[in-house]
């Protein structure tokens, strides 16, 4: 579903982002940008008290051509139905991430979403040692893409799959298959011969505090989007883009570090062992 743009979203001035080591430069309509990311309604929260600052945010981390992606669905609203044809498993699995990285919800259960419906398109497909580190490296425990992972393998991984990359697997991956595996034997397949319900990997941020400090019920967050009031936005100033290509970027005290990693404090096991007393 195509997204609906109303008057405040693009005519309330602009940011400036700087993504990757080129800092590729982004300008993007600050409310829009506010409105689909509580990160980043949380950076410019006094925008309506303040000028807009004309220094960039910087994500020398991430990777642009992902950002890019990112942006395009905040535009449209939805993800082009021909993302994974001209991407691949691992891009998907990079704009989840990046979606989680800035609290996009919506983005992060779209995009799971089309990752399992691509990887099941082809019998007994299974996600590479490469994208497995990726997401152990750049994800929490208990995190939903870990969950997809962890059931994609328990439901198609062979003894040769384990054999031929269990050396660089990451250790938690192997104790949650390990244990999935465990949790497979006592569930029985229904008809479809799925096992897990599509909302085991949805998001569900919880609904936003309304103007009196209330929690808002959760099928009515829709219907408020996060802009600034008319009245804020008509008082307030704003600082005009301007052409940034051949601009070297600022310092920004805005500026914004992710880590690319998240460090587990997980034990290693013999998980091995615990394998060859499981089929896969």
């Amino acid at each position: 579903m195509s997204r609906s743009l109303g008057m405040f979203a693009l005519s309330a001035g602009m940011v400036h982002i700087n993504v990757g080591a080129d800092e590729t430069p982004f300008d993007v309509h600050v409310e829009l940008l506010c409105s689909c990311s509580p990160y980043f309604d949380s950076i410019y929260g006094d925008r309506t008290k303040k000028p807009i600052p004309s220094d960039p945010v910087c994500f020398p981390d991430e990777d642009p051509v992902v950002f890019a992606e990112l942006l395009a669905w905040m535009y449209y609203g939805d993800t082009p139905i021909d993302l994974p044809s001209r991407t691949s498993i691992h891009f998907l699995l990079q704009l989840w991430i990046l979606a989680g990285t800035f609290e996009i919800a919506r983005l992060q259960n779209q995009v799971i979403h089309l990752s399992r419906t691509e990887i099941a398109k082809v019998p007994g497909r299974t996600f590479s040692c490469d994208d497995i580190d990726y997401v152990y490296n750049h994800t929490l425990p208990r995190s939903p893409l870990r969950l997809l992972l962890v059931d994609n393998w328990a439901g198609n991984a062979t003894q040769e799959h384990l054999t031929s990359c269990q050396k660089s697997l990451p250790y938690p991956f192997l104790e949650e298959l390990c244990r999935a595996l465990i949790e497979r034997k006592g569930i029985v397949k229904n008809a479809e011969g799925e096992i897990h319900s599509v909302e085991r990997y949805n998001i569900h941020p919880p609904p936003p505090e309304d103007q009196n400090g209330r929690l808002m019920p959760r099928e009515r967050v829709s219907e408020f989007p996060r802009t600034a009031p008319p009245e804020k936005l008509r008082n307030r100033k704003i600082a005009r883009p301007s052409p940034r290509l051949n601009k070297a970027s600022l310092t920004s005290p805005l500026r914004a570090m992710t880590p690319n990693s998240v460090e587990e404090n997980d034990p290693k096991s013999e998980v091995s062992s615990q394998m060859s007393h499981l089929q896969i």
